[in-house]
Order: C-alpha cells, then sequence, then structure tokens
C-alpha cells in the first residue's frame, strides 16, 4: 500500500504505519481491522467522514492513534488506492488540495444534463457550492 505522509513522520515511522497497514485493499478491511483492534486504539466512532470528491473518488477519514489521522483514497466501489497520514483532521478543502498539488483532477460525471463533477471537487471547478449526497436521506443538497 502507498503512504503518502502529511505528518511529517520518520521514514521509519512511515514504514511502520506502513506494515501495520499491510493486506488492506477495500474498507471492509479497514474497517474489520479497526473494529478488531484494542480498546483505545481508535476513536470509537472508527469512520468519521466520507468526502466524496467526485463520482468516483472517496476520502475515507479514520482518527488512529497518537493524534494521527488516515485519510483512505478509495475507489467508488471501495478499493484502497492509497492512504495519507495526517497529524490532525484534515478539512475537506485540506485533503483536495493536497490531491490536487500531488497532480489530481476531478473526473467529470456523465449526466443527463451535461457532463459534471459532482461531489466536494466540484469546488475546484467552479464557484458553485459542491453538492452532497446525505447518508440518512440519500437526497443530495447543496453546501
Amino acid at each position: 500500500m502507498h503512504v503518502v505522509n502529511h505528518a511529517n513522520l520518520s521514514p521509519d515511522g512511515v514504514a511502520d504505519i506502513a506494515s501495520k497497514l499491510a493486506g488492506q485493499e477495500n474498507l471492509r478491511d479497514v474497517m474489520s481491522w479497526a473494529l478488531s483492534s484494542p480498546t483505545g486504539t481508535f476513536i470509537p466512532l472508527v469512520v468519521a467522514d466520507v468526502i466524496v470528491q467526485d463520482e468516483f473518488t472517496h476520502d475515507v477519514v479514520v482518527p488512529w492513534r497518537d493524534g494521527l489521522v488516515l485519510v483512505y483514497d478509495t475507489t467508488c466501489l471501495g478499493g484502497i488506492t492509497a492512504v495519507a497520514v495526517w497529524d490532525h483532521r484534515p478539512t475537506a478543502d485540506e485533503i483536495l488540495g493536497a490531491r490536487m498539488s500531488a497532480g489530481w483532477t476531478p473526473r467529470p460525471s456523465l449526466l443527463k444534463a451535461g457532463d459534471r463533477v459532482v461531489g466536494h471537487a466540484a469546488c475546484s471547478m467552479t464557484n458553485v457550492a459542491p453538492e452532497r449526497v446525505s447518508p440518512t436521506t440519500h437526497r443530495t443538497t447543496r453546501h
């Protein structure tokens, strides 16, 4: 697994984290690992946030130990492509900024009304507030 260091950890610290995350390929693996860890390893709310950057890219924010926060870069199907380690809980804008600084660009969805980026990354494309899907109502709202 590719680990991105946003926490200014030593190379040994990053290698230690990478070894602990080895074998995680999807969100089910992350949840199983987190829920099977000793009490106190994770904040009780295992997943603190899911940021839909675009239709195809989701960031899953997981507070971990020692004040570190893991941000899993996942596909829309839950496959893990990388994990970033932060020394604080990053905002959606910080995560998007780090992604774009590394060369990532949002992909537009093919919609009946025309192609456009949906999700938080839409704010990087226009001055329009991003649309988000409510986890409880599954309705799209503008923030």
